[in-house]
């Protein structure tokens, strides 16, 4: 959460500076570089943002996968003490 928040506030003071277009030869040259860096780092974050949010989504599908996997196995299991002799072997693949 303090990471969300890091980066909207450096968002927030930088959108001004990005504002200025860093060809502009009457503009001066260390502001230029300071805006290149800060939107060099901006996307840096966001990149870093986007694979974040893909491995998390990545360990929920699996998270997922692996409760359904349980849940089976658990019908299985309550399925033989129930008297279902069939429920009562491995199932095949685990």
């Amino acid at each position: 959460m303090r990471f969300v928040i890091v980066a909207a506030a450096l968002a927030a003071f930088a959108a001004p500076a990005l504002a200025q277009d860093p060809t502009d030869p009457n503009g001066d040259k260390r502001t230029h570089e300071l805006n290149a860096e800060v939107k060099a780092r901006l996307d840096a974050q966001t990149a870093a943002e986007a694979r974040a949010q893909a491995e998390y989504q990545a360990a929920q599908a699996k998270y997922e996968a692996d409760m359904a996997a349980h849940r089976a196995a658990m019908a299985r299991y309550e399925a033989c003490v129930a008297g279902d002799q069939s429920a009562c072997t491995p199932a095949t693949g685990s």
